[in-house]
C-alpha cells in the first residue's frame, strides 16, 4: 500500500476567506510553491533544481478562496505514463480496486481524493492524465479546455496539450470549485452524439454498460457519429504521440542527456526518452501538426451542434500483477480515444458509471470554455 503523497505533512492555511472556506485539497508535485523544489516524479530532478521563488497563481487562488493546502502528491515521472505508478515512489492506492494501479500521471492526487483524505485534488492532464485515473478509481474528472500554463508556475510535459484540472468525489463538490477555477459559462448544444471509434475499443458488455448508463441518467435521444478516415483514433493517436514527444524531449532531454544514468528512470519513461531523442520536426512532424489543426476545426464544429459522448477509458483499471507489455498495450489503447480531446484542446468531463463492478467512466465532450456549463450540467442531471 502507498501514500498519495511525497509530501503528506505539507500544508498551507488559506491567505482569506471565501467560496471554499472549509475545504482541502492536495497538489501533484510539479505546481510551483515558494521555498519548496517539485520533484515532477523524480529525485534526481529535485537535487539538480532550486526552490521556487514564487507559488504557482492557480494554488494562490485557490487559497485566496478559503481552501487549505494538505500534501503534495505523487506524479509518474514526468508526467509522461497514464500507468498511475513510480519506480521511486510506488502506486498511489487504488481504494476501489486495490490490486489495480489507479492510473497517472495525477496518480497520487486521485488517490488522495478517493481514500478522503482532501475535498479535492489539483493534476495535470495532457494526454488523459486526469481523465484516465478518474476513471480507474470512481472519481469525477475535468480536463479543462486546454490553456498556456507558461505564467502560472505548472512544470510543462507538452504545451501544445497540457491544462490544469482537479477531482472530486461528489458532482456538488466539483460544482463548487468550479466556481472559483472556471469564469465563463457557455451554453450547450442539446443533443448527444455517441462516437462510435470511441466505444468500440470497449470490450462487451462493458461497454454496452456504458452506453445503458448513458441513456439512464441522461434520458435523452442520441445518434452515434464515425470519425471520417483522416481521423480514425490510431491516426489522432500517432499525431499526440508525435508531437507531444518531441515537446517532452525539448522540455527534458537536455537535463536527460545529462542525468540518465543517475536519474535512475522507469523503464517505461526511459523508453520515452530514447525514442523521442530520435525524432525530428521534419515532414512528418509538419504533417502531425496540420492533422491536429485540422482535427480541431473539425471537432470545434462538431461541439457546437452535440455534446460528444464516449467512455472515458478503454478498460477497468490494469491490475499490479499484469505484465509490462499488457499495461502498456493497454496505455495505447486508451490514449487514442483520450487524445480525441487532447489534440482539439476542448474541456472533458469524466462521471463515474455506477452501475459496474469496478470503476469505469464516462466522458463528455463540450465546446471551448464550457468547464463550468459541463459540470453544473451533469450536477443537475445527477441530482434529479
Amino acid at each position: 500500500m502507498t501514500t498519495p503523497y511525497i509530501e503528506p505533512n505539507f500544508e498551507i492555511e488559506p491567505l482569506k476567506k471565501g467560496r471554499l472556506n472549509g475545504l482541502s485539497f492536495a497538489a501533484k508535485d510539479l505546481f510551483e510553491i515558494k521555498g519548496h523544489t517539485a520533484s515532477l516524479g523524480n529525485p534526481r530532478w529535485r537535487a539538480t533544481h532550486q526552490p521556487s521563488a514564487a507559488t504557482s497563481s492557480i494554488i494562490e487562488k485557490l487559497l485566496n478562496e478559503g481552501a487549505r493546502l494538505k500534501g503534495l502528491t505523487i506524479t509518474d515521472e514526468f508526467m509522461w505514463s497514464i500507468k498511475g505508478d513510480n519506480v521511486h515512489f510506488g502506486a498511489p492506492l487504488n481504494t476501489k480496486v486495490p490490486d489495480s494501479f489507479i492510473g497517472g500521471s495525477s496518480s497520487g492526487s486521485a488517490s488522495a481524493v478517493a481514500c478522503g483524505d482532501v475535498d479535492f485534488a489539483l493534476g495535470t492532464d495532457t494526454g488523459g492524465s486526469i481523465r484516465v485515473p478518474a476513471s480507474y478509481s470512481g472519481l469525477f474528472g475535468i480536463r479543462p479546455t486546454q490553456r498556456d500554463l507558461s505564467s502560472s508556475g505548472v512544470f510543462p510535459l507538452a504545451q501544445s496539450f497540457d491544462t490544469v484540472g482537479f477531482f472530486t468525489r461528489e458532482i456538488s463538490t466539483m460544482s463548487q470549485v468550479s466556481s472559483v477555477f472556471f469564469q465563463d459559462s457557455v451554453e450547450l448544444p442539446q443533443k448527444f452524439c455517441l462516437i462510435q471509434d470511441a466505444f468500440d475499443t470497449v470490450k462487451q458488455p462493458l461497454n454496452e454498460q456504458i452506453i445503458n448508463y448513458f441513456s439512464e441518467i441522461f434520458s435523452a435521444s442520441f445518434q452515434y457519429i464515425t470519425l471520417p478516415e483522416q481521423f480514425k483514433v490510431e491516426n489522432l493517436l500517432n499525431t499526440y504521440k508525435l508531437i507531444q514527444s518531441i515537446e517532452a524531449y525539448q522540455n527534458y532531454g537536455e537535463w536527460y542527456q545529462k542525468n540518465k544514468e543517475k536519474a535512475h528512470l522507469g523503464k517505461d519513461i526511459e523508453s520515452r526518452f530514447e525514442w523521442a531523442s530520435q525524432l525530428t520536426k521534419d515532414e512528418a512532424y509538419q504533417n502531425a501538426l496540420d492533422l491536429k489543426k485540422n482535427f480541431t476545426i473539425y471537432l470545434e464544429t462538431l461541439v457546437h451542434q452535440s455534446l460528444l459522448i464516449l467512455p472515458s477509458a478503454t478498460s477497468f483499471a490494469p491490475k499490479k500483477s499484469s505484465s509490462f507489455d499488457t499495461v502498456e498495450a493497454i496505455r495505447s489503447k486508451t490514449m487514442a480515444i483520450t487524445s480525441i480531446a487532447g489534440l482539439a484542446g476542448l474541456p472533458q468531463l469524466s462521471i463515474p458509471v455506477t452501475t459496474t463492478k469496478k470503476p469505469i467512466g464516462l466522458s463528455i465532450i463540450g465546446p471551448k470554455n464550457s468547464e463550468k456549463s459541463l459540470i453544473q450540467f451533469a450536477n443537475t442531471l445527477l441530482n434529479q
